[in-house]
Order: C-alpha cells, then structure tokens, then sequence
C-alpha cells in the first residue's frame, strides 16, 4: 500500500493508495475514488458524492486546483520524498560547505570577506593555474564564516580556500 502526504492549503494529510484510483485518508474511515478525465479535469468519488477538480496551474512548490469554485493549493509527496525533506530540514541548519581548490595554481583574488552572504552562483575567488584565470563560483546560499588563504598564495589541490555556513 503506497503512503503519500498532501499538503492542502498548508493543511497536511497522510494519504494511502489501496488499489488503482482508490484512496483513503488517515484518520477518515471513508474510502475515495479519483478518476482521470483529462489533462486538467479529474472527477472525485466520496460517499457517494462526485466532485470535479480541475487543474488550473502548476507553481513552483504546488499545483493550483478549482474545486466546487474554491481554489486549493496541492502539494502531493511520496513516502520517500517525505522522508527525505524532513532528513535535509532536520540538518540544514547545521550546514557548513568547505570550498576546496580544484587545481593546484596561484590565488589571484578573493572576492568575498568573513560574514558575507553569499547566493548560489556567486564568485568567491580566483586561481590562476597555467596562465589560466579560474573563477570558482559558490553552489550553495550561506555565509562565509572562514577564509583559509590569502590572495597570491600558492595552494594546492584540494585546499580548503573558504568556509561556507548556512
């Protein structure tokens, strides 16, 4: 039996599917249908009672439905996608990013100072190796809580060059 977790209107409800279009939802007795209809029209059966859903738009963190001239924001999760974002939740404030030097070369410039909040793309510095100028941008959002080399210092590969903390 597949679990999925829907967040309604920031309203949250463990889902279970039993079998094909057949639902049920923790805590209710009741045991409900959904039915494909098409691309944007789903057609819902509780006791008895059906209730067209219709698909009005996809957002970035849900999908907006028109159901009996109210509008719901749905967010439908797997069990494992469930687990997943409570797993990265739980340690994302203890996140701290080591930015290391992807090449041995000379550290040209440093483009950020202890403290600075920093966004995912942003420069953080320059090493020159072979004639070559590398920028190394950050891949994560955070705050520079260290800097481990000075500019014109020779590092070598895989040298912690700065510290990144959420």
């Amino acid at each position: 039996m597949a679990k999925y977790f829907c967040a309604v209107n920031k309203n949250n409800y463990e889902t279970q599917k039993l079998v094909d279009s057949k639902y049920k939802l923790a805590g209710i007795d009741s045991e409900f249908n959904v039915t494909y209809v098409n691309d944007s029209l789903y057609m819902v059966e509780l006791e008895g009672r059906f209730v067209e859903c219709l698909f009005v738009k996809n957002e970035a963190e849900h999908n907006i439905y028109l159901i009996e001239g109210n509008y719901y924001k749905v967010k439908v999760k797997t069990e494992l996608e469930q687990i997943a974002e409570k797993f990265l939740s739980n340690n994302s404030s203890d996140t701290i990013k080591s930015v290391q030097a992807p090449m041995p070369g000379l550290l040209t410039k440093i483009f950020v100072n202890v403290g600075d909040k920093i966004s995912i793309g942003d420069a953080l510095f320059e090493l020159e190796a072979m004639k070559m100028k590398n920028v190394v941008k950050s891949d994560v959002e955070g705050q520079v809580s260290e800097i481990s080399s000075a500019e014109s210092s020779s590092v070598e590969k895989g040298a912690v060059i700065i510290t990144i903390g959420s």
